[in-house]
């Protein structure tokens, strides 16, 4: 049984993505240094982080969740190289 599946965020509909990383980026809270950032701005940093490779989307069958790691944990759980 497979634990999780790498997602290509760009197969995930526009609107849906949106409402993926609006729910990632208020369940990160709002550590993001000294200056505190709108969730707008939160969600770009995140959308950003995605294109260039350094988060990815990660779907678990087993309770039909996402999730958006780093790069790094993702590779950690063999899903990536």
């Amino acid at each position: 049984m497979t634990l999780a599946v790498l997602v290509p965020y760009t197969r995930i509909p526009t609107d849906a993505l949106l409402g993926l990383l609006q729910d990632f980026a208020i369940q990160a809270g709002t550590d993001y240094g000294e200056v505190e950032l709108d969730l707008p701005a939160r969600v770009e940093i995140i959308r950003r982080q995605m294109q260039s490779g350094e988060a990815v989307l990660i779907f678990f069958p087993s309770d039909e969740s996402f999730q958006i790691v780093t790069a790094q944990e993702a590779k950690l759980m063999g899903l990536v190289s």
